[in-house]
């Protein structure tokens, strides 16, 4: 069993002949000391102690128990979330999903329509084709289920024929206030599942 003064000795950076000179013992006598087998007598002790600040009890310690310590202290509580930055944060991360979706919807529609080759000049096999079509399709998929645009009534809603057919309405219930506040509520209705509210 090494003891905490070995463990103290061995960690003053000095060769076994270093310290045998310094204390005045020969180089066998240090190594024991130093792997646990023999423990350094009273006198030799105090000279440990003198030479490199190695507590006289050090070398009655199994240096493997850990030492005594006072208790720690608790640490303090951390600080409390703001709700407010985790709000930002979640529609921060909306409004990329979404961008990454639009970025590949893009690369996928250049891909259908282009196709033929690629920055380098090499074309790609059908195969090689297949399987990036196949991939952003996933993450188109995968992000639209995230951000909810693969909501139908979202999708219709977005769409330009869509605002045409509002005006249209509108224009032709002029003459009709109360059924136009009717279609308006509902449109109103639309709008607000549109987003998200």
């Amino acid at each position: 069993m090494r003891s905490g003064g070995a463990t103290a000795l061995l960690r003053t950076g000095k060769t076994l002949v270093e310290i045998a000179t310094e204390v005045g013992v020969s180089k066998s006598l240090v190594h024991y000391w130093v792997t646990g087998d023999k423990n350094p007598g009273k006198d030799k002790r105090e000279r440990l102690l003198e030479l490199y600040g190695i507590p006289v009890t050090d070398w009655d310690v199994d240096a493997s128990t850990p030492p005594k310590t006072p208790p720690r202290a608790i640490p303090a509580a951390p600080p409390p979330i703001r709700v407010e930055s985790v709000a930002e944060s979640v529609g921060g991360a909306f409004a990329m999903a979404r961008e990454l979706q639009q970025s590949a919807e893009g690369l996928l529609r250049t891909l259908r329509e282009q196709g033929e080759t690629d920055g380098d000049g090499h074309k790609p096999t059908p195969l090689e084709r297949a399987k990036v079509m196949a991939s952003l399709s996933t993450t188109i998929v995968a992000l639209g289920k995230m951000t909810g645009d693969y909501d139908i009534s979202r999708r219709l809603t977005k769409l330009p024929l869509w605002r045409r057919l509002e005006t249209e309405l509108a224009a032709a219930l002029r003459g009709h206030p109360e059924a136009a506040r009717a279609v308006a509520e509902v449109f109103e209705r639309l709008d607000a599942a549109e987003s998200g509210g």
